[in-house]
């Protein structure tokens, strides 16, 4: 259960003004064109069912994979005559990381973006990785002489 003095913190400030502005922008939207809503709300009806559909055939196509290559590795350890507690180790790791994995594909193909990380900090708040690391006085390679090699990006 999550104390309630904590909640403040958790959720932005401007949230209430946010979703008070999208929910005007949508009856807005609505008062002027319902048909041009309903087309729409329609259309993205379809595509988020057809991701579903997707991500539950994924789902049952990995779920039969991580089972055959858990029987595969069951038969090959009786076969090796490896010690029980070992190959049931190694059978659980795996179908555990490889469940891991099916579970990142599925969320991935409902259209959550699981590659990209976002950070927020003294260079400005969600700047992207490759931004964050670069630093402002990096805009080049330079050699011992002070010839610049590479001209790099400046921020």
């Amino acid at each position: 259960m999550i104390p309630f003095d904590i909640i403040p913190s958790i959720i932005p400030e401007n949230a209430c003004d946010t979703l008070k502005t999208a929910a005007h922008d949508l009856v807005e939207k609505v008062k002027s064109d319902p048909s041009q809503f309903l087309s729409d709300l329609g259309s993205q009806a379809i595509e988020f069912g057809l991701k579903v559909l997707a991500a539950l055939i994924i789902y049952m196509v990995g779920a039969w994979l991580i089972r055959r290559v858990k029987k595969a590795l069951k038969k090959l350890f009786e076969k090796k005559g490896t010690e029980h507690t070992i190959a049931s180790f190694i059978t659980s790791v795996t179908s555990l990381s490889l469940t891991v994995l099916l579970l990142i594909i599925i969320v991935g193909t409902l259209g959550v973006n699981t590659c990209r990380r976002r950070y927020g900090n003294r260079y400005g708040p969600q700047r992207h990785r490759a931004e964050f690391c670069r630093r402002p006085y990096d805009s080049g390679i330079q050699t011992l002489q002070g010839r610049r090699l590479y001209q790099g990006p400046g921020l």
